[in-house]
């Protein structure tokens, strides 16, 4: 990922660098790529995954939130990326379609995330000794994946609850708005509506984030599936599950368990 600083966030000047980083890295694409070949990765027979691939086709195209939820593992950022489809080319001097913006919630703290999604002015807080911009900018006329926005604690919620109504943000530090352009995406692990009723998500942003859910399914539930996961990524031959293995993990486990055998042979 390309960190930059700019003097000003606006996105006349994300939009500028985009002109600017095309001629100078003509192979540059941060975090995306065509639909077709994301979902190429899900490998899978089960009737559930083909219909949510069915359906990341049909949204792809569409410009609302959408929701992702599934247990960790089972590729709820590729979906993300599928769903962002591919960053589109400057045509008579304007953005087709920006990059795709990743952040993790659980990473980072309430104030570096709220710098990180919004940006801030130089001298917002100690270290800041640039303007920056955010990521609803950088993601400007592409796609802001936030993972795990259960995470998300109470006061950024407010905020970003107003980003996507107002279509509005406010860098740290600053007394100006910014107008943003971008598709909103996220993913959870956790029971939002459980949390809702527990004081600890709050039930308006819930209803903005969910326009559209797709949902992720447990390996354990598409056993069907493991067998052929195993032949894809099972360089070396002859891997087999340990007995009693539940795959809490889902695909990223299996992958890791994979890969120690295709390396070490156990």
């Amino acid at each position: 990922m390309i960190q930059l600083l700019w003097a000003s966030g606006c996105k006349e000047q994300a939009f500028g660098y985009e002109q600017e980083a095309i001629k100078k890295w003509p192979d540059l694409n941060i975090g995306s790529c065509h639909t077709e070949e994301v979902l190429e990765k899900f490998i899978t027979v089960n009737e559930s995954m083909a219909r949510m691939k069915d359906d990341v086709r049909v949204l792809q195209g569409v410009n609302y939130p959408v929701l992702i939820r599934g247990e960790t593992g089972t590729g709820k950022e590729l979906i993300a990326n599928a769903l962002h489809g591919s960053r589109g080319p400057i045509v008579d001097g304007q953005l087709t379609k920006g990059r795709f913006v990743a952040i993790n919630c659980p990473s980072l703290s309430v104030d570096l995330m709220q710098s990180t999604l919004f940006g801030h002015k130089k001298g917002a807080f100690t270290g800041a000794i640039n303007d920056k911009i955010g990521a609803f900018q950088y993601a400007y006329k592409g796609t802001l994946f936030i993972d795990e926005v259960g995470d998300m604690p109470l006061s950024m919620q407010a905020s970003l609850l107003r980003a996507l109504q107002e279509k509005k943000i406010t860098p740290v530090g600053s007394n100006d708005e910014v107008d943003i352009d971008c598709r909103i995406v996220c993913a959870t692990n956790k029971p939002l509506e459980a949390m809702v009723k527990a004081g600890e998500f709050r039930l308006d942003l819930m209803h903005r984030l969910n326009t559209f859910e797709l949902h992720t399914i447990p390996l354990r539930e598409r056993l069907e599936d493991v067998a052929l996961l195993i032949k894809k990524w099972d360089k070396r031959g002859g891997f087999k599950l340990t007995t009693g293995c539940l795959l809490e993990g889902n695909c990223r486990e299996l992958g890791s368990l994979i890969t120690r055998w295709n390396v070490l042979g156990r």
